[in-house]
């Protein structure tokens, strides 16, 4: 019995003499992934934010994007992205208004993460939208002296206005264009006074 014990013994030892000696033989070590280099990202208005980057590492089991939304601080924004995955494209914020992005990754296995790879900041601009309409126009006529116009500014990014006119029903036509932002008056002296006029007046916003 105790012949056999020791026979016993003496093949365990001979095994791990074996294992120890022989590299192929032993485990291998699992290691964190290399971190991800080279981010970028690239915003496209009315659509999100697309990142790229390049996987370095040949043992990540996954990837982790994290974003900073306006200063917020940075927060997870993907998790479990597959491995070799180079890009991820952001569409979760609000794309009609501006906002400013930064972005960060990194690469994931069993044995912890990656360093973070470089920041990519970003200026998203939310796509320009047609201004709303005036209303309220008016005409007061001025014997002598011509007519006046105003109207309510209900626009907060309207560039400019213009001042169409319909004399004596001669169709409309530009008389006045480029007017300044928030301008609510205009002035029309270019008629002839000395004769009675039927006019009618348009206003609107050019961008």
């Amino acid at each position: 019995m105790k012949i056999r014990k020791l026979s016993i013994i003496y093949i365990f030892i001979f095994i791990i003499l074996i294992t120890c000696n022989d590299p192929g033989a032993s485990l291998k070590e699992i290691v964190t992934p290399e971190l991800p280099e080279f981010l970028s990202a690239t915003a496209v208005s009315g659509t999100g934010v697309t990142l790229h980057w390049t996987d370095t590492a040949d043992n990540e089991e996954s990837y982790t994007v994290e974003r900073n939304l306006d200063g917020a601080g940075y927060a997870t924004l993907a998790g479990g992205l597959s491995a070799n995955t180079e890009s991820y494209s952001d569409t979760g914020f609000t794309l009609d208004e501006d906002h400013n992005l930064e972005y960060r990754v990194l690469a994931v296995n069993s044995a912890g993460t990656s360093g973070y790879s470089n920041t990519a900041s970003v200026a998203y601009e939310a796509p320009e939208t047609v201004p709303e309409t005036p209303v309220g126009l008016s005409a007061t006529a001025v014997s002598g002296t011509g007519a006046t116009l105003h109207w309510t500014d209900t626009a907060d990014n309207e560039e400019s206005y213009t001042v169409e006119r319909n004399l004596d029903g001669a169709g409309y036509a530009t008389l006045a264009g480029g007017l300044s932002a928030n301008t609510e008056s205009y002035s029309d002296t270019g008629f002839t006074l000395t004769e009675m006029k039927t006019i009618t007046w348009n206003t609107g916003y050019w961008r």
